[in-house]
């Protein structure tokens, strides 16, 4: 997952969630790459240890290029609550990368006619989806076009705010 660290992209609900498929998946190996600084890094620090889940995730702080992690990442995660126009779900596209968010406005309208998985924004939502991933129900984004959506997207803008 890439994001700031705060209220907002909700990290807290993605650990809680990471919990419960370690517990009903006990010999998976799961490590969880967390791209991204700010106001909640301490918090979320702490979290990890109190859940006992040092073992499978990596707070990696801000980096210059975090395309190099999606690109080797085997699935995207955005556990957000709320999203203007989340321009990472964009870019885990443009990687054709399977992708499970959190179903809200933001991330619906992205990922709306691609193979983005929408889940329930709480713990069990995110939950169910890791494991459809593991299950192998999560596919790849190989049909999406960066540039069609390009395109597609000034048009509405255009037509939203021009004429």
């Amino acid at each position: 997952t890439i994001g700031r660290l705060s209220p907002e992209k909700d990290h807290h609900k993605l650990f809680l969630s990471l919990k419960k498929v370690i517990e009903n998946y006990p010999d998976i190996q799961i490590n969880l790459k967390v791209i991204g600084s700010g106001v909640m890094e301490d918090e979320l620090k702490k979290q990890i240890s109190q859940l006992g889940l040092d073992n499978y995730i990596d707070m990696l702080g801000q980096v210059s290029n975090p395309y190099k992690y999606l690109k080797e990442a085997d699935c995207f995660i955005l556990s957000s609550n709320h999203e203007g126009q989340p321009m990472v779900l964009l870019e885990a596209l443009a990687l054709h990368m399977p992708i499970i968010a959190t179903d809200i406005t933001g991330n619906r309208s992205v990922l709306h006619n691609t193979n983005g998985l929408l889940v329930d924004n709480s713990i069990e939502g995110l939950r169910i989806g890791i494991e459809q991933f593991i299950n192998g129900e999560v596919q790849a984004n190989h049909q999406f076009n960066i540039n069609e959506y390009n395109k597609f997207a000034l048009s509405m803008f255009y037509h939203k705010v021009c004429e």
